[in-house]
Protein backbone atom coordinates (compact mmCIF):
# COMPACT_ATOMS: atom_id res chain seq x y z
CA UNK A 1 0.00 0.00 0.00
CA UNK A 2 1.15 3.54 -1.02
CA UNK A 3 2.08 6.21 1.59
CA UNK A 4 -0.68 8.38 0.15
CA UNK A 5 -3.63 5.47 0.17
CA UNK A 6 -2.71 4.67 2.98
CA UNK A 7 -2.91 8.13 4.90
CA UNK A 8 -6.01 8.44 3.01
CA UNK A 9 -7.48 4.84 4.74
CA UNK A 10 -6.48 6.64 7.78
CA UNK A 11 -8.61 9.74 6.88
CA UNK A 12 -11.70 7.90 6.39
CA UNK A 13 -11.11 5.84 9.57
CA UNK A 14 -10.84 9.27 11.10
CA UNK A 15 -14.06 10.50 9.56
CA UNK A 16 -15.90 7.44 10.46
CA UNK A 17 -15.21 7.88 14.27
CA UNK A 18 -15.43 11.74 14.44
CA UNK A 19 -18.91 12.12 12.54
CA UNK A 20 -20.49 8.97 14.00
CA UNK A 21 -19.39 9.81 17.27
CA UNK A 22 -18.05 6.43 18.30
CA UNK A 23 -15.57 5.92 21.19
CA UNK A 24 -11.70 6.23 20.35
CA UNK A 25 -11.12 2.44 21.39
CA UNK A 26 -13.72 1.55 18.36
CA UNK A 27 -10.52 1.58 16.26
CA UNK A 28 -9.20 -1.04 18.48
CA UNK A 29 -12.20 -3.52 18.53
CA UNK A 30 -11.53 -7.04 17.25
CA UNK A 31 -14.12 -7.11 14.84
CA UNK A 32 -13.65 -3.47 13.65
CA UNK A 33 -10.32 -4.35 12.72
CA UNK A 34 -11.14 -7.44 11.14
CA UNK A 35 -13.33 -5.86 8.65
CA UNK A 36 -11.31 -3.78 7.61
CA UNK A 37 -8.39 -6.53 7.18
CA UNK A 38 -11.41 -8.17 4.79
CA UNK A 39 -11.92 -5.21 2.67
CA UNK A 40 -8.36 -4.29 2.84
CA UNK A 41 -5.45 -6.77 3.76
CA UNK A 42 -2.49 -4.48 3.13
CA UNK A 43 -4.29 -1.79 5.60
CA UNK A 44 -3.70 -1.21 9.00
CA UNK A 45 -5.47 0.69 10.76
CA UNK A 46 -4.56 3.40 13.36
CA UNK A 47 -3.68 2.55 17.22
CA UNK A 48 -6.42 4.45 19.52
CA UNK A 49 -3.23 6.71 21.28
CA UNK A 50 -2.31 7.63 16.93
CA UNK A 51 -5.63 8.56 16.38
CA UNK A 52 -6.40 10.54 19.85
CA UNK A 53 -2.45 12.28 19.34
CA UNK A 54 -2.11 12.44 15.83
CA UNK A 55 -4.76 12.07 13.46
CA UNK A 56 -7.79 13.76 15.20
CA UNK A 57 -5.76 16.81 16.01
CA UNK A 58 -4.66 17.05 12.42
CA UNK A 59 -8.47 16.66 11.16
CA UNK A 60 -9.50 19.74 14.00
CA UNK A 61 -7.17 21.93 12.14
CA UNK A 62 -7.75 21.47 9.22
CA UNK A 63 -11.62 21.70 9.66
CA UNK A 64 -10.79 24.76 12.04
CA UNK A 65 -9.10 26.08 9.16
CA UNK A 66 -11.49 25.75 6.23
CA UNK A 67 -14.17 27.53 9.02
CA UNK A 68 -11.88 30.48 9.54
CA UNK A 69 -11.70 30.91 5.61
CA UNK A 70 -15.16 30.46 5.27
CA UNK A 71 -16.08 33.12 7.90
CA UNK A 72 -13.60 35.40 6.59
CA UNK A 73 -16.05 36.31 3.88
CA UNK A 74 -18.95 36.74 5.92
CA UNK A 75 -19.88 39.93 7.25
CA UNK A 76 -22.48 39.24 9.92
CA UNK A 77 -22.37 36.14 12.47
CA UNK A 78 -24.82 35.37 15.03
CA UNK A 79 -24.15 33.48 18.24
CA UNK A 80 -25.47 30.88 20.28
CA UNK A 81 -24.03 29.81 23.60
CA UNK A 82 -25.02 27.47 26.35
CA UNK A 83 -23.57 25.90 29.68
CA UNK A 84 -24.15 22.27 30.54
CA UNK A 85 -22.59 19.88 32.53
CA UNK A 86 -21.97 15.84 31.66
CA UNK A 87 -22.88 12.94 33.33
CA UNK A 88 -19.09 13.17 34.90
CA UNK A 89 -19.60 16.54 36.40
CA UNK A 90 -17.18 18.24 34.06
CA UNK A 91 -18.58 21.69 32.95
CA UNK A 92 -18.49 22.72 29.60
CA UNK A 93 -19.49 25.87 27.23
CA UNK A 94 -20.24 25.45 23.92
CA UNK A 95 -20.13 28.38 20.79
CA UNK A 96 -22.20 27.86 17.75
CA UNK A 97 -22.05 30.44 14.82
CA UNK A 98 -24.82 30.81 13.03
CA UNK A 99 -24.53 32.97 9.02
CA UNK A 100 -25.43 33.19 5.63
CA UNK A 101 -23.76 31.83 2.28
CA UNK A 102 -25.34 32.64 -0.81
CA UNK A 103 -28.69 32.78 0.95
CA UNK A 104 -28.43 29.68 3.34
CA UNK A 105 -28.16 29.59 6.34
CA UNK A 106 -25.03 27.58 7.97
CA UNK A 107 -23.99 26.90 11.67
CA UNK A 108 -20.55 25.82 13.14
CA UNK A 109 -19.75 25.00 16.51
CA UNK A 110 -16.68 26.47 17.18
CA UNK A 111 -16.02 25.16 20.12
CA UNK A 112 -17.07 22.70 22.91
CA UNK A 113 -14.32 23.07 25.73
CA UNK A 114 -14.20 21.87 29.53
CA UNK A 115 -14.21 25.27 31.69
CA UNK A 116 -12.79 24.11 35.15
CA UNK A 117 -13.63 28.15 36.65
CA UNK A 118 -16.55 28.95 38.57
CA UNK A 119 -18.95 30.05 35.85
CA UNK A 120 -18.92 33.64 36.41
CA UNK A 121 -20.42 36.47 34.02
CA UNK A 122 -16.82 37.52 33.44
CA UNK A 123 -15.09 34.33 33.07
CA UNK A 124 -17.55 32.94 30.60
CA UNK A 125 -17.27 36.44 28.63
CA UNK A 126 -14.06 36.04 28.69
CA UNK A 127 -14.38 32.44 27.42
CA UNK A 128 -16.24 33.45 24.40
CA UNK A 129 -14.12 36.26 23.59
CA UNK A 130 -11.48 34.12 23.24
CA UNK A 131 -13.70 31.64 20.51
CA UNK A 132 -14.56 34.82 18.30
CA UNK A 133 -10.80 36.00 18.55
CA UNK A 134 -9.53 32.83 17.61
CA UNK A 135 -11.93 32.27 14.30
CA UNK A 136 -11.86 36.14 13.29
CA UNK A 137 -15.06 37.30 14.10
CA UNK A 138 -15.40 39.19 16.84
CA UNK A 139 -16.69 42.58 15.02
CA UNK A 140 -19.23 40.79 13.34
CA UNK A 141 -21.25 39.58 15.95
CA UNK A 142 -24.50 40.74 15.29
CA UNK A 143 -26.79 38.99 18.10
CA UNK A 144 -26.61 36.30 20.71
CA UNK A 145 -28.92 34.06 22.04
CA UNK A 146 -28.34 32.48 25.85
CA UNK A 147 -30.68 31.19 28.14
CA UNK A 148 -31.99 33.03 31.25
CA UNK A 149 -29.73 32.74 33.53
CA UNK A 150 -27.82 35.95 35.35
CA UNK A 151 -24.21 34.54 34.34
CA UNK A 152 -25.38 34.59 30.70
CA UNK A 153 -26.74 38.39 31.21
CA UNK A 154 -23.74 39.86 32.62
CA UNK A 155 -21.11 37.96 29.96
CA UNK A 156 -23.30 39.33 27.02
CA UNK A 157 -23.34 42.66 28.69
CA UNK A 158 -19.62 42.82 29.26
CA UNK A 159 -19.30 42.01 25.60
CA UNK A 160 -21.31 45.05 24.32
CA UNK A 161 -23.31 41.95 22.37
CA UNK A 162 -27.25 41.97 21.64
CA UNK A 163 -29.01 39.29 23.61
CA UNK A 164 -31.51 37.60 22.39
CA UNK A 165 -33.51 35.50 25.11
CA UNK A 166 -33.79 31.51 24.23
CA UNK A 167 -37.72 31.08 23.48
CA UNK A 168 -37.70 27.78 24.34
CA UNK A 169 -35.76 28.51 27.42
CA UNK A 170 -37.98 31.56 28.62
CA UNK A 171 -41.14 29.16 27.39
CA UNK A 172 -40.02 26.25 30.03
CA UNK A 173 -40.06 28.94 32.43
CA UNK A 174 -43.52 29.98 31.90
CA UNK A 175 -44.73 26.50 32.27
CA UNK A 176 -43.03 25.82 35.14
CA UNK A 177 -44.57 28.96 36.72
CA UNK A 178 -47.92 27.44 36.01
CA UNK A 179 -46.87 24.27 38.16
CA UNK A 180 -47.90 27.14 41.60
CA UNK A 181 -51.42 27.63 40.69
CA UNK A 182 -53.87 25.46 42.33
CA UNK A 183 -56.02 24.76 39.34
CA UNK A 184 -53.48 23.45 37.41
CA UNK A 185 -51.99 21.20 39.78
CA UNK A 186 -55.12 19.29 39.48
CA UNK A 187 -55.60 19.42 35.44
CA UNK A 188 -51.78 17.78 35.54
CA UNK A 189 -52.70 15.15 38.09
CA UNK A 190 -55.71 14.36 36.35
CA UNK A 191 -53.83 13.98 32.94
CA UNK A 192 -50.67 12.62 34.60
CA UNK A 193 -53.47 10.01 36.37
CA UNK A 194 -53.92 9.03 31.68
CA UNK A 195 -50.72 8.59 30.94
CA UNK A 196 -49.81 5.09 32.09
CA UNK A 197 -48.46 3.56 28.86
CA UNK A 198 -45.33 4.77 30.24
CA UNK A 199 -45.57 2.92 33.43
CA UNK A 200 -47.17 -0.55 32.33
CA UNK A 201 -46.29 -3.05 29.41
CA UNK A 202 -49.45 -4.74 30.54
CA UNK A 203 -50.67 -0.96 29.64
CA UNK A 204 -49.37 -1.06 26.49
CA UNK A 205 -50.64 -4.47 25.05
CA UNK A 206 -53.95 -3.35 26.00
CA UNK A 207 -53.51 -0.28 24.21
CA UNK A 208 -52.26 -2.57 20.77
CA UNK A 209 -55.31 -4.86 21.51
CA UNK A 210 -57.70 -1.86 21.48
CA UNK A 211 -55.94 -0.41 18.52
CA UNK A 212 -56.29 -3.93 16.97
CA UNK A 213 -60.03 -4.27 17.27
CA UNK A 214 -60.42 -0.65 15.92
CA UNK A 215 -58.65 -1.13 13.25
CA UNK A 216 -56.21 2.18 13.77
CA UNK A 217 -52.48 1.88 13.98
CA UNK A 218 -50.15 4.16 15.88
Amino acid sequence: MTVEKREECHRKVTAFVVKRLHPFSEVEAPTFRDMLFTLNPNYTPPTRDYLTNHLIPSWYEIEKSNIITELSEVSHVALTSDGWTSIAQDHYLTVTAHYLVEGKMRQKVLQTKAVYKAQTGIVIAEEIADVLTDFGIFDKIVAVTVDNAANMDVAIHRLQFVKLGCFAHTLNLAAQSLYSLAIMSQWIAKIRALVWIKRSSMAKTVLQEKQAILSKTH
